[in-house]
């Protein structure tokens, strides 16, 4: 945890220890670079590495690596391996050895001046240059420029998406590669014309897709390329996003500035109809369990469970009467209620049902039901 003086906190066994002070100027995290059992590389904003050594107390000894006068858009990447590369600020890229930077010389394998360093979920660690896109093979750096556009490309940026592919902005477009082929094309956007706040940040889903907060909302370009952009109007709380996160389940959260937090739903719509086991094509009510089931009343076909991406039947018994579902309500404790036409209300609840209030002593069917 790197709090706003820009000390360093860790939480181990329920407890929070404080682990680094920094000396002056010497900025806040910017980045993990590289983590084992034993080590773990920060990036500081200040252009230097933070690298914490594990003790044979069980502790961490710290001290700062300086970078070969980086510039101001550095970034530094591992490779598989662990070997960390960065840039320097004439445009070459330099190799950290020990607790030293030295620059890659010999036959690099690059042509043209490098402006962008990236690494991607694989541990690869790309470059671009002013004539092409390359990958560090171990020993040299190899050409990555797609085979299926322009001989040369003079490379503004570049992006990693979680699926292993990279948005690369280039010859004034912005397109995302797979291997050394063009996959998709968002045209002319590339960020830069976008105005700039003081909380800025690009980041890879993993879909493929590519998001960015520069100070009006978000940007979300799809991995097919497609660009939407998200405001205050579409249900943000404000248009100062300050943090953006990917969970397990692929949802997207995004922190605000006096915003609080957000999740960020794609529009996607999946049907489930006869395909998938639904004996009725009229859904008239829906409800979702404590157990996040979500259950479907329907016209003619009694109920159904929908979980884990299957549905199935609910069979409502003699109580059921013509199986037409007006309303279901689910309860705190795992019950379910259901109001059945010429059936009434009925209760399920450890897997049966059962009629608590039939039509007949209602007076007439129940059609809602609120809880």
């Amino acid at each position: 945890i790197c709090l706003a003086d820009g000390r360093l906190v860790s939480l181990r066994g329920g407890r929070f220890r404080g682990e680094w002070v920094p000396e002056a100027g010497a900025g806040l995290l910017s980045g993990l670079v590289r983590q084992s059992a034993d080590e773990i590389l920060f990036s500081l904003k200040s252009r230097h590495l933070l690298q914490g050594r594990r003790t044979a107390g069980g502790g961490w000894q710290w001290a700062t690596i300086a970078t070969p006068g980086t510039p101001d858009d550095w970034r530094c990447g591992a490779d598989a391996g662990g070997q960390v590369f960065c840039l320097t600020e004439d445009g070459r890229v330099a190799r950290l050895k020990g607790q030293v930077f030295e620059s890659v010389s010999g036959d690099t394998g690059l042509a043209g001046r490098v402006i962008t360093l990236r690494s991607d979920s694989a541990g690869r660690v790309w470059v671009g240059t002013e004539k092409e896109v390359a990958v560090w093979s171990g020993e040299r750096f190899t050409t990555m420029t797609p085979v299926n556009g322009e001989a040369e490309l003079n490379v503004e940026g570049m992006l990693a998406a979680g699926d292993g592919t990279m948005w690369i902005s280039a010859n004034g477009r912005t397109r995302r590669c797979r291997g050394r082929e063009w996959v998709a094309d968002a045209g002319a956007w590339t960020g830069r014309s976008e105005p700039l706040a003081a909380s800025v940040g690009y980041f890879g889903d993993r879909e493929g897709g590519q998001w960015s907060y520069t100070g009006h909302g978000l940007i979300h370009l799809r991995a097919d390329g497609m660009r939407r952009r998200i405001q205050h109007a579409d249900g943000l709380p404000n248009a100062r996003p300050t943090c953006w996160y990917e969970d397990r389940e692929g949802n997207v959260w995004v922190g605000f500035d006096r915003g609080g937090l957000a999740r960020v739903l794609p529009r996607r719509f999946e049907v489930v109809g006869a395909a998938q086991g639904l004996t009725d094509p009229v859904v008239l009510s829906l409800c979702e369990d404590r157990d996040g089931a979500l259950w479907l009343g329907t016209g003619g076909g009694g109920v159904h469970r929908w979980q884990n991406g299957m549905l199935s039947p609910d069979e409502l018994g003699a109580s059921g009467g013509r199986g037409l579902v007006h309303s279901l309500v689910a309860g705190k404790t795992g019950e379910l209620h259901a109001a059945v036409e010429q059936g009434g209300v009925l209760e399920r609840r450890d897997g049966k049902w059962e009629n608590l209030l039939p039509t007949q002593h209602a007076g007439s069917p129940v059609h809602a039901m609120r809880r």
